[in-house]
């Protein structure tokens, strides 16, 4: 979330800065230093500008699929994770996601009973862009 906010103030100019502050918000140990390059390196090969990274994300969320219905006992099996649960489950997706996903349970996407995403059914989920589906989710876009 600190990185959101830092990246919603518009004052990263290029993907070398992003990449500094995103190290220093993310990484919390120097150790740590290499892993996070290898990741950086990962998704953002061919990456020409970090508003390419963001609308990325945000054009897989542009068609959902129609919004599956769950029975109160599908719904009450989702497990409501605390929010620093939730926020390094995000940062993870946002490192290993490499496509689209409508429906599902576990990447970023719609529909589906993910977290993360929008117009899916998660009691506790954080909604990116688009319409929410159950009125549960933290709001972030």
């Amino acid at each position: 979330m600190t990185l959101i906010e830092a990246l919603a103030h518009g004052h990263i100019n290029n993907l070398d800065e992003f990449y500094f502050l995103a190290r220093a918000i993310l990484v919390k140990s120097e150790a740590y230093f290499d892993r996070y390059d290898v990741a950086f390196r990962n998704i953002s090969k061919g990456v020409e500008s970090i508003d390419e990274i963001a609308q990325q994300i945000l054009d897989w969320l542009k068609d959902p699929i129609t919004r599956r219905t769950f029975s109160a006992e599908e719904l009450a099996k989702l497990k409501s994770l605390p929010l620093e649960e939730l926020i390094k489950q995000l940062e993870n997706r946002l490192k290993t996601q490499t496509e689209a996903h409508h429906g599902g349970k576990k990447w970023i996407g719609t529909g589906g009973t993910s977290p993360f995403g929008h117009s899916g059914q998660n009691p506790a989920g954080i909604r990116i862009g688009g319409p929410g589906g159950g009125g549960h989710a933290i709001k972030i876009g």
